[in-house]
């Protein structure tokens, strides 16, 4: 009796252990609503330092969506610069500033059209501050653009 107990019970101790293996790999860093600064400078927060892994062929940042999320969610980058924003996903997207947080929207940031799969989307952002965008079709899929002197 015992012994039948014993090969289930290992098999679910072995499924725990690696579900949270798998979830810590793959949980994303996302800034907590709280722990939003009021349109802060970067220098003052202890944000993840995170840095576009990919760029366009010009060398821009580029933030790639790919159906549930955006890659890398925090940017940091100097104010001035133009970031490329290109949708991997199957179905349209939308792009623009996060109503919650109206002190983090970037006033005129936002696609005038749906962008289909492979599209792209380019913006310069001129003013320091932490800012902060959603795909507007879906706006619990949320970004941060962290723009420093």
């Amino acid at each position: 009796m015992q012994k039948r107990l014993l090969i289930p019970a290992i098999i679910i101790i072995i499924m725990v252990i690696t579900g949270m293996i798998v979830y810590n790999f793959f949980k994303k860093i996302i800034i907590p609503p709280d722990q939003v600064p009021a349109n802060q400078p970067y220098q003052n927060y202890n944000y993840p330092d995170r840095v576009s892994s990919s760029s366009d062929s010009l060398g821009k940042p580029i933030i790639i969506y790919n159906g549930n999320s955006f890659s890398p969610n925090i940017l940091k980058i100097k104010t001035g610069t133009e970031v490329v924003f290109k949708n991997n996903s199957l179905h349209p997207i939308s792009l623009g500033g996060d109503a919650k947080f109206k002190d983090n929207c970037y006033s005129g940031f936002e696609t005038k059209n749906k962008l289909m799969q492979g599209q792209t989307f380019s913006f310069i952002f001129q003013k320091t501050g932490t800012w902060i965008y959603s795909q507007t079709l879906n706006p619990e899929e949320k970004g941060v653009i962290l723009a420093v002197k």
